[in-house]
């Protein structure tokens, strides 16, 4: 397990490429190597968000709350559909 918001190897699509083909297939090749823990994918994008006048450019980010837990330790920021949680 990692405590941070990225593991110790990053994996990227090739320069001038969006998105890894068959990145489930790359995620289980990566989970099969002895050395690895655990694996967590993520789906990034940027876009803007506009609400009347006001817009806002942000990074979003979809990720699979089970694994990401198990990697980063990231479960209390979570709920079950993937959606954070508000601080208390």
């Amino acid at each position: 397990m990692v405590d941070f918001q990225t593991g110790n190897i990053v994996v990227e699509p090739k320069t001038e490429e969006r998105y890894i083909e068959d990145a489930s297939a790359l995620q289980k090749k990566i989970d099969s190597l002895p050395q690895v823990v655990g694996t967590s994918a993520r789906l990034k994008t940027s876009g803007n968000f506009r609400y009347k006048e006001k817009e806002i450019g942000a990074t979003v980010c979809g990720i699979g709350p089970a694994d990401e837990a198990f990697v980063t330790g990231l479960e209390g920021g979570y709920n079950k559909r993937g959606i954070p949680e508000q601080a208390p």
